[in-house]
Parts: structure tokens; C-alpha cells; sequence
């Protein structure tokens, strides 16, 4: 009800919701008094961080005034999303029903992640929204038909993919892998034809380096944050030094540093997702959708190697994983299930 979810979504105490919120209202002040160029700036020359959570809160604060709706609208189409992806990869309901069991802290997680005015919730929705746009033309997205037609629904899901590049760009991995896989079927059967209008969707993510051209005159690609190197909490480097402790059986402070990093990216329980999610990519009897969404999962994940690990910027890799991981065992229950049941028996005719 709404009475429940009153105020949650402006409950902000954190830096990060604050410098959305601020930037949201100061893109809606400028939109309202006709100074459309000091709104499409969004407050800053250069992006910092996180650029498309300021124009959804200045579009939520324009068309739901302080009411809060908008997002928590957004937020209450997830469990929608979240079975209509189950039923992508399995018609029994039973797959949504654990998943909602297993997920239900996640959740509330996600939940009070949104009522402190984070992104990661509206990422974790559209990144799930793309992955069903793509999923349900799945035939058409490997090119099976081999048409020269650009498919509407695929070009819907690389454009909500691309929104949620904007949103949070720490998902530019996920777009690069699955603009990968499209561009390995097209070229296998339709190289040259219309169908290469199908992901254009996807260069919605221009927008920030032409914002950071036009406004800051300078080129950066997706935000600052993304160049900053001190963002990695354990950088590769770590990593190579603590293979040369190690093998001289001499273990150091690049050990212990790397031990704390995966102790707290694996443990407790994570190791499943995060291997789990990896294996499940690979193995090729799989359903080509669980190992999608598996893939998708784990490249969310692998990045918190060298980056924070744990905390709300796990959301989507952690969910996604949990889900892929379930979906698996789905699959596989019901194929030994048919494999022990035999042919059916049959009936004489007398």
C-alpha cells in the first residue's frame, strides 16, 4: 500500500542519494523555468557517477511532484519482471515460487537499497527488463531465421540495456558481452543486411560521452569514476604480487590482502554464485537462456574481484546468479525425472 511505502524513496541520508536528489531537483528547477541546457547538463560538465539517476528523479519529481511514486512504481514491477524471466527458462511456477522464497532478504534488501535513494534497484529491474525483451525473441536474437527484418523487440531490449548502461555504467560489461553475442550470429548468416538496425538500441550509452564533450569539452567515455584507479580496492597488481609471494613460499602483505578480498567476495555462500554462475555459462547441455542470464551473472560479479565487494553493488550479480543457479537445477531435475520415467506404457487394443 502506499501508506507502507510513504517516503521510503526520499528517506536519504547518503552521500550518493543526496547528490541525486540534488542534481534531480536542480534539472527540474531549470526544466520548469525554460533553461532546457542547464537541465540536459544535469549539474555537473563531466559526469561523475551514476548519470541517469538524476534525470529519474527529475522526471519522477515532474510528473509525481514529492509524492514518491514514481519509484515506487519502478520498484513494484520487479517481481513481475523476476517471473516472467523464471518462465523464460522454465513453465513451472514452482521455479518463481523458490525463487521468491531464497530471494525474499534480497528483496527487502532491494527494498531499502531504493529507500536510500540508490540506483542499484532501478538497474537491477531494467538490466532484468532488457534480459526478457532479448530472451522472448531468443530464436530471433541467434539469428535461427535468418531474415534481413530488424526485430522490434530486440531493438526495445538493446535500447532498455542501454538505458541501463546510462543508469549505472558499471553494466558496460554486460552490454559489451551480449552486443558480442549479437554480433557473432548476425555475422554468421546476415552480414550487410537491415538487421544491423536490430542493436542500435544500444548507442543510447553515447549519450555520456557526448555529454562530457559538449559540456566539459573534454572526451571521457562513461564517467570519471570509471578512470579513477584508486576505485579498486584490490588492484591486478595485488594479485601478481601475491602469486610471486606465494610461490616463493614467502607470504606477505599482498597475500593477506588478497586472502581478506576473497574471503569476503566468497564467503558466506557466495562462492556458490560466483562459480556456480561461471559453470553454468560454460556447460553446453544447458538451455542456451539459464546460461545467458548465468553469463550475465557472473560478469556482473567479477569485477568486485578488484572492486568493494559485498555490498549493494552486488545486488544484480547476486540476484541474477541465484536465479541462473535454481533455473540449473530446475533443468537438470527434470531431465533426470524423464530419464527414469521410461516410455510410456502401451494400451492393447482388443
Amino acid at each position: 500500500a502506499p501508506e507502507f511505502f510513504e517516503g521510503l524513496p526520499r528517506n536519504i541520508i547518503n552521500r550518493d542519494a543526496l547528490l541525486y536528489l540534488s542534481w534531480g531537483r536542480e534539472i527540474a528547477i531549470n526544466f520548469v523555468d525554460g533553461n532546457i541546457g542547464a537541465a540536459l547538463m544535469g549539474g555537473e560538465r563531466i559526469y561523475m557517477f551514476m548519470p541517469g539517476m538524476r534525470y529519474f528523479i527529475a522526471a519522477e519529481l515532474l510528473l509525481f511532484g514529492n509524492s514518491n511514486m514514481g519509484h515506487l512504481l519502478c520498484i513494484a514491477l520487479l517481481p513481475p519482471v523476476i517471473y516472467l524471466l523464471t518462465q523464460q527458462m522454465s513453465k513451472r511456477i514452482s521455479l518463481f515460487v523458490v525463487v521468491l522464497i531464497l530471494s525474499s532478504t534480497k528483496l527487502i534488501k532491494t527494498i531499502r537499497t531504493a529507500a536510500d535513494g540508490y540506483s542499484d534497484p532501478l538497474g537491477l529491474l531494467l538490466l532484468g527488463l532488457a534480459l526478457l525483451l532479448l530472451m522472448r525473441q531468443w530464436s530471433a536474437f541467434r539469428n535461427s531465421f535468418a531474415t534481413n527484418k530488424p526485430d522490434p523487440t530486440i531493438f526495445a531490449g538493446f535500447v532498455v540495456l542501454g538505458l541501463s548502461i546510462f543508469l549505472r555504467p558499471n553494466y558496460v560489461l554486460v552490454g559489451m558481452m551480449i552486443g558480442g553475442l549479437w554480433l557473432m550470429f548476425y555475422l554468421q548468416k546476415n552480414a550487410y543486411s537491415f538487421r544491423f538496425a536490430e542493436c542500435l538500441g544500444i548507442l543510447i550509452v553515447l549519450i555520456m560521452p557526448a555529454h562530457n564533450l559538449f559540456f566539459g569539452h573534454e572526451f571521457v567515455a562513461l564517467t570519471l569514476a570509471s578512470t579513477v584507479i584508486d576505485a579498486l580496492t584490490t588492484p591486478p597488481l595485488v594479485y601478481w604480487n601475491a602469486l610471486q609471494e606465494a610461490l616463493y613460499l614467502a607470504p606477505g602483505p599482498n597475500v593477506a590482502v588478497v586472502v581478506r578480498k576473497l574471503k569476503s567476495l566468497l564467503l558466506p555462500g557466495h562462492w556458490i554464485l560466483f562459480f556456480g554462475s561461471l559453470t553454468i555459462a560454460l556447460i553446453g547441455r544447458i538451455p542456451e537462456k539459464i546460461r545467458l542470464l548465468a553469463a550475465v551473472a557472473f560478469v556482473l560479479q567479477a569485477p568486485h574481484l578488484f572492486y568493494r565487494s559485498g555490498g549493494r553493488e552486488m545486488l544484480a550479480g547476486n540476484y541474477f546468479a541465484l536465479m541462473a543457479v535454481l533455473a540449473a537445477i530446475w533443468f537438470w531435475w527434470d531431465r533426470k525425472k524423464e530419464s527414469t520415467a521410461g516410455p510410456l506404457p502401451q494400451r492393447s487394443i482388443a
